[in-house]
């Protein structure tokens, strides 16, 4: 294991040399956030390679007669944990990208800011952090655009006989923008954007829909089920593991 290590430790100091040799004193180019530079790659690989040196001082405290075995059962639990990771992943994985396209069916993200802010939300919920207010937000957020809002108001309009006759979106738009109640461009938080204008409040009116409040519940039980099985049987599961492997 050690010599591993060893190997990757060397093999990325050398980049991380070779990286901060070519970076000179009045280079400019580290000032540059918007592309990586040879200064920010060096920084890089550096931080990892002390990462890897301090590890490779773990093989001095296997001497110790208290924390010698101790550092051997951590050894065997890694390779528990590595296969426990593979089970942990379909669960969450699952769990991801099922609410991910339930809260945002509008919303229109690249695809490494979606796959990263899904599979973080995910994460995050097997350590407790379920963020239930913020479930409502993402709602909002993605369900929210121009033609959601329209159509929204146009069937609260054409139910209220106090409004004027709106036979259609075109002649709603064109109602809405004399009201002063929309304007362009139009944005992602289109309806917190026009919170003030509207009859009702952005979750209010999302919630008053009949696919919002679907998907707002059926997010729910997703969440639900999600901690039920990650939070107690699989850390359990785990726990269990380790228990046999200690033992």
């Amino acid at each position: 294991m050690y010599n591993v290590v060893d190997l990757l430790a060397i093999a990325v100091f050398s980049v991380a040399f070779a990286l901060k040799a070519s970076v000179r004193c009045e280079d400019e180019d580290r000032y540059r956030l918007n592309e990586f530079s040879n200064y920010h790659m060096y920084r890089m690989f550096s931080a990892l390679c002390f990462i890897l040196y301090s590890l490779r001082f773990i093989q001095m405290f296997e001497m110790n007669a208290k924390i010698g075995p101790k550092i051997f059962m951590l050894k065997r639990m890694a390779v528990d944990l590595f296969f426990f990771l593979f089970l942990l992943a379909v669960f969450t994985f699952s769990y991801c990208v099922a609410s991910e396209a339930l809260l945002y069916p509008f919303h229109e993200r690249p695809v490494n800011n979606t796959i990263f802010a899904a599979f973080r939300r995910a994460y995050f919920n097997v350590f407790g952090d379920l963020d239930i207010a913020g479930l409502s937000t993402r709602l909002v957020k993605g369900h929210c655009n121009k033609n959601s809002y329209l159509y929204i108001t146009f069937d609260y309009l054409f139910k209220d006989p106090t409004k004027p006759n709106i036979n259609d979106i075109q002649s709603l738009e064109v109602y809405l923008k004399e009201t002063g109640n929309i304007s362009e461009p139009y944005k992602d938080s289109f309806c917190e954007e026009n919170a003030e204008g509207n009859a009702q409040d952005p979750l209010e009116m999302i919630e008053g829909t009949s696919v919002g409040l679907l998907n707002y519940y059926m997010c729910f039980c997703m969440l639900c089920m999600y901690v039920l099985t990650v939070n107690i049987m699989l850390i359990n599961l785990l726990i269990a593991i380790f228990s046999n492997t200690y033992e």
